[in-house]
């Protein structure tokens, strides 16, 4: 994996490249990224005066699923399998969602430099990292049974779940 971080600017966001659909499960998470408010701010939402947060996106499952060009039941199972991840937390409202972009300062904030970071993150090491992904991966496809689900994953995601655990899906 390439270790560092590039800046993105949300203008980005416009370029006809970004919006060929559908997104994939990176695209989406970028763009959620993306959406996500970079202050506290106040907002109207369908009638509803918000108190939005830094790193919130307040929107709903349709508004997300015509975005990305994915069915409505697509986008909950991906914000689903965020949150079992901890990448986000959901607060459902009477018309949409409140998602909650968890470490967004660390997305944001913590590498606000003139070059690239080089290193684990959380002075954790290359091994504990690649350990916290396998039991996130793990956890986020993982069946009652025991057995892990990749029914649903491009070939290309289960090539790279596979790199990622050592294992063999099929």
């Amino acid at each position: 994996m390439a270790k560092g971080y590039i800046k993105l600017h949300r203008q980005m966001t416009e370029h006809y490249l970004y919006n060929e659909k559908p997104f994939d499960r990176a695209h989406a998470w970028i763009d959620l990224l993306f959406l996500a408010s970079w202050k506290d701010a106040t907002r109207d939402f369908k009638g509803q005066i918000l108190e939005q947060k830094r790193g919130e996106v307040i929107t709903s499952v349709k508004a997300l699923s015509e975005r990305w060009g994915w069915s409505e039941g697509k986008v909950k199972r991906f914000l689903n399998s965020l949150e079992m991840d901890e990448m986000c937390r959901q607060k459902r409202l009477s018309h949409g969602r409140v998602i909650t972009i968890e470490k967004f300062a660390f997305f944001q904030d913590a590498r606000q430099s003139n070059g690239p970071s080089h290193g684990p993150s959380r002075g954790l090491s290359r091994d504990d990292n690649r350990r916290k992904d396998k039991e996130s991966i793990k956890k986020a496809w993982l069946r009652e049974d025991g057995s892990v689900d990749v029914s649903s994953l491009p070939r290309e995601e289960v090539e790279e779940l596979e790199r990622l655990t050592g294992g063999k899906f099929r």
